[in-house]
Formats: structure tokens, C-alpha cells, sequence
């Protein structure tokens, strides 16, 4: 990766360059794909070939903690996962990372979120770095 990329990755999301998925009290205890979900999808069409996505993941919530994982499946993630394994975003939290990019159009690794409580708000704003 060149100086450029990393230097474009350290500032805020050009405007109309955000993508924001929300979850307004769906989230739970079963984890959740974000680069499944529609907003993510919609991004992916607009940079099929992003180099990473910059995340940022806001936890609303006054008690839950939420957990965030990549990879393949999400058969290790649990509310347990929330609670003692994840990487944790407590309540009223922020948490910003970067996640390997598409190509072609297909992420080269998946996003999953979880709670440690059903019926938990969240919010994930993904931004890619071309």
C-alpha cells in the first residue's frame, strides 16, 4: 500500500462516499453479516474495487455491549462473544477500523456484528478508500 492510500485513509469520508447501515433495535444475540446487508451491497456496486473499507461502528445502547469479527463464518461468534471474546464497543461507544477491501465487486473478508442483548441499536457507516 502506498503513502497516498494510508494518508487518504486517515481523514473523514469524502461526501456521498458514506454508506450508512443501521440498526434500529434488530440487532442481537445472533450475529449479523454487514457485508450482506444493502447499503454495503450498494457501496460494493459504486467501488467494486475499494482497497479497504474505513468502518465506524456506534453503539447507542446505555447497556449492550456489541462485538465486532471478520472472516469466513460466523459459528464462534455468540452473545458470549459480546460479553468476554469480541472486539468490544461498550455502550455509548465508538469504534473506528479498516477491513480489507472488494474485487470485482466481492469483499475480501466478511463483517460481523453481535450483541450481547436482543433488540440492541447500532449504527455502521462504511466509507471505501480507492
Amino acid at each position: 500500500m502506498s503513502n497516498t492510500e494510508i494518508d487518504k485513509a486517515g481523514y473523514g469520508p469524502l461526501e456521498g462516499q458514506e454508506f450508512v447501515i443501521p440498526y434500529n433495535a434488530n440487532l442481537g444475540t445472533t450475529p449479523d453479516e454487514v457485508t450482506a446487508e444493502t447499503a454495503f451491497l450498494t457501496a460494493q456496486l459504486a467501488f467494486p474495487e475499494a482497497k479497504f473499507w474505513r468502518v465506524k461502528i456506534y453503539n447507542p445502547s446505555a447497556s449492550a455491549t456489541l462485538a465486532w469479527g471478520t472472516g469466513e463464518n460466523r459459528s464462534t461468534m455468540t452473545a458470549d462473544f459480546a460479553s468476554t471474546a469480541g472486539s468490544h464497543i461498550g455502550p455509548g461507544q465508538t469504534e473506528y477500523f479498516a477491513i480489507q477491501g472488494s474485487r470485482g465487486g466481492v469483499p475480501l473478508r466478511k463483517l460481523w456484528l453481535v450483541s450481547s442483548a436482543a433488540g440492541t441499536s447500532a449504527s455502521v457507516t462504511v466509507t471505501p478508500v480507492t
